[in-house]
């Protein structure tokens, strides 16, 4: 299978090692048995029988536990995933002093704030300078060890997501 650049994914668990791995038996059996039958001795060939069986497989065969086509399967979980998906965030505009201001403050009390002080945390803003946003964190946040963490992987993402994309946080220490 290596040498038809084709990388089987191996089973972690005993009760999916034959879910997992029984499709490449299947197929390893089936290119084998065509190459031999077809007196197919070169690689490049046996990937053109790789890639018609693959074809065949996904777009022909009728699967033996859902009795559906895989491709004809997929396409339906695409179109439900596409229904279930949440709807796009407006693009960011360029936004005033002003209203950057009053979104980083929007920002951090909606979706910063409270998920702070839920682990006994609290965060004062100090100051925004350009795309600098200066914070406090107070309570157990001043004193942790994944203070810096919790900067730049929490406040800073979510500022990035709901105001702009170049912003960056930085904690100031009494």
């Amino acid at each position: 299978m290596s040498e038809c650049k084709v990388k089987p994914i191996y089973a972690l668990s005993p009760q999916a090692k034959g879910k997992i791995e029984r499709p490449y038996r299947w197929l390893q059996d089936r290119i084998v048995r065509t190459c031999a039958r077809e007196n197919i001795r070169k690689i490049e060939e046996t990937r053109e029988v790789l890639a018609y069986e693959v074809k065949r497989y996904n777009e022909q065969q009728v699967h033996s536990t859902t009795g559906e086509i895989p491709i004809i399967r997929f396409e339906r979980a695409r179109k439900e995933m596409e229904k279930e998906k949440p709807p796009a965030k407006p693009e960011k505009r360029k936004l005033t002093n002003i209203q950057k201001i009053k979104l980083i403050e929007e920002t951090l009390g909606r979706e910063i704030v409270p998920a702070l002080k839920a682990d006994g945390g609290d965060l004062d803003l100090i100051d925004i300078e350009g795309r600098k946003v200066y914070v406090a964190l107070r309570g157990k946040c001043s004193f942790c060890p994944s203070s810096e963490f919790t900067l730049k992987q929490y406040i800073e993402s979510k500022l990035r997501e709901f105001v702009s994309d170049d912003i960056e946080v930085e904690e100031v220490r009494p």
